[in-house]
């Protein structure tokens, strides 16, 4: 029971605790088999509720971010103009809401870490248009609903982004240091680790930082254009 106790609790960090009652089992289906006599099938039915799940996780994943992504550029980016044009002084280009913990900022949190070292971020890519440069945000939201950027680094300071096996959201980046987030889902952590290698390849050359543990063929790449691309030292 304490296993269980756990999973609901970090599914609250997640912000999943109040989705409401899990669905019931499937109603068993009835096929006929060959011998004429009627054996149960969950098959139909499973896959009709997992794919309306499915959707409608895919659905709400797509409002908070529209909400999230409206609250950062009026909260971080949209006060903040350039002098000389008196337009916006960073261009948003995309966000992850993640879990750090606090106790393990390096590394897979112990599985008995307490929830109070568990903090809600949110990571946030931009364009400097001043610096001409990308830049990455750790961000927090504060009560209100308004978020705060609490550290920048530059994005040509990220030297390699490694992906945890064991943890289907868990990922570490090299900024100098190196730090081990959690995205809230799977799909969050593929979205946002495909689009910010396409930024990084994008700005920098189509060079890329250090992939562990990565599918090389999300980025378009096979093992001979990683090689030629991937980055030894920052050369920038």
């Amino acid at each position: 029971m304490a296993g269980h106790s756990r999973k609901i609790s970090i599914d609250k960090i997640r912000g999943f605790g109040n989705a409401g009652p899990k669905s019931q089992n499937a109603t068993p289906s009835t096929t006929v088999s060959n011998t004429g006599g009627r054996k149960p099938s969950f098959t139909k039915t499973h896959h009709r509720k997992t794919s309306s799940v499915n959707s409608v996780n895919s659905n709400v994943l797509a409002e908070q971010f529209d909400r999230d992504r409206e609250g950062i550029i009026r909260s971080c980016f949209a006060k903040h103009l350039d002098p000389a044009t008196k337009q916006i002084l960073n261009q948003y280009f995309t966000h992850v809401r993640i879990i750090e913990d606090s106790k393990y900022p390096s590394s897979r949190p112990s599985k008995d870490s307490s929830l109070t070292n568990k903090k809600k971020r949110v990571l946030i890519v931009s364009f400097n248009k001043q610096l001409k440069q990308v830049q990455l945000h750790k961000a927090r939201q504060n009560s209100d609903g308004s978020f705060q950027i609490g550290r920048t680094w530059l994005l040509k300071e990220l030297q390699c982004i490694e992906k945890d096996e064991q943890v289907a959201e868990g990922f570490t980046v090299t900024l100098g240091k190196v730090y081990y987030w959690e995205t809230h889902t799977a799909k969050e952590r593929l979205f946002f680790i495909k689009t910010l290698i396409k930024i990084y390849m994008d700005h920098f050359n189509e060079h890329v930082p250090v992939l562990k543990n990565w599918d090389l063929g999300l980025f378009y790449l096979d093992e001979q254009s990683y090689q030629r691309a991937v980055i030894s030292q920052t050369p920038f």
